[in-house]
């Protein structure tokens, strides 16, 4: 099956934004600390935001790489695509999940992933 007819920006955009959306609020989380008012006011140690920051900043660099090998016609990349959507569903991305279920239930995409339901 040709690769032009399965609409991957359906779900490349939506990894890409949320990942972006990650990124910045990790660089926050860890910029934050430099205010020791928005900390004092927090009443939280300063690990914990270092901690939200960082694992933030993974959660995008890994959904921004996701996004960049989802065309690879794998079983395994259709099921982590689709874990992501369970998770984004129920959550503020939901109309990136949306997208992605979309992309997810067509007929085509889940021949050329090869799942056969």
């Amino acid at each position: 099956m040709s690769n032009q007819t399965i609409p991957f920006s359906l779900v490349r955009i939506p990894l890409v934004l949320s990942g972006l959306i990650y990124l910045a609020l990790g660089v926050i989380f860890c910029v934050l600390p430099m205010f020791q008012l928005m900390v004092d006011i927090a009443e939280l140690p300063v690990v914990v935001f270092y901690i939200f920051g960082i694992f933030s900043i993974l959660l995008g660099i890994a959904a921004i790489f996701f996004a960049f090998i989802v065309h690879r016609p794998h079983k395994a990349i259709y099921i982590i695509a689709l874990v992501l959507t369970v998770l984004y569903i129920p959550s503020a991305y939901i109309l990136f999940g949306i997208s992605m279920l979309i992309f997810l239930i067509r007929k085509d995409v889940r021949e050329y992933y090869g799942i056969n339901v």
